[in-house]
């Protein structure tokens, strides 16, 4: 009887043990990001920019750090994302998910890249995309390199304005990783 009890006690630890090693999931993991229609979602709500800080909080928690330069660059370290606001706002105006951290990085990159889901248009984007690659998956208009600057591209639709900023290859236009793309508002 001491036998089973004791088997029976092994076997609720040992499932619990598998339970919580397989369920340990980080907030990083479980942010999301889309574009669709036009419309930016962060963690399945619609955000609509400029957004008021306190709002954003809301949405991915408070910023690790906040640096002021000729504009306010917040940074979500665990998450991968920055967030630009002009220096006399409490507005965000775009906002930068981080896809491949280099070497080279500005002091308010991230300490992480983005590891949640961000899916544009219908294409899964990944530390791994091209804008070739995201271009042949997304619907509706395209990423098109900026004139004179190789490595940033950008595409417009309704009110959101996309720059995508990628590893710069020599002779491969559009080959090279996707380093962030940045959601913000249409100049115009």
């Amino acid at each position: 009887m001491q036998t089973y009890r004791l088997f029976g006690v092994f076997t609720l630890v040992l499932f619990l043990f598998t339970l919580s090693a397989t369920s340990q999931q980080t907030d990083a993991d479980k942010t999301t990001v889309e574009i669709k229609k036009s419309v930016f979602y962060l963690n399945g709500t619609a955000v609509k920019l400029p957004i008021k800080a306190a709002e954003l909080e809301k949405i991915i928690g408070k910023p690790d750090r906040v640096m002021e330069g000729a504009r306010k660059v917040a940074t979500w370290d665990k998450l991968g994302l920055t967030g630009y606001q002009k220096t006399d706002s409490d507005e965000f105006i775009e906002i930068g998910v981080i896809l491949n951290v280099t070497d080279n990085a500005f002091d308010f990159t991230p300490a992480k890249p983005f590891s949640g889901s961000f899916i544009l248009d219908g294409a899964k984007i990944t530390t791994t995309s091209t804008r070739n690659s995201v271009n042949q998956k997304k619907t509706g208009g395209k990423f098109k390199p900026i004139p004179l600057v190789g490595m940033l591209s950008d595409y417009k639709t309704g009110g959101l304005y996309l720059v995508m900023w990628q590893e710069a290859k020599r002779g491969a236009s559009g080959s090279g990783k996707i380093l962030q793309i940045n959601v913000g508002i249409d100049p115009k």
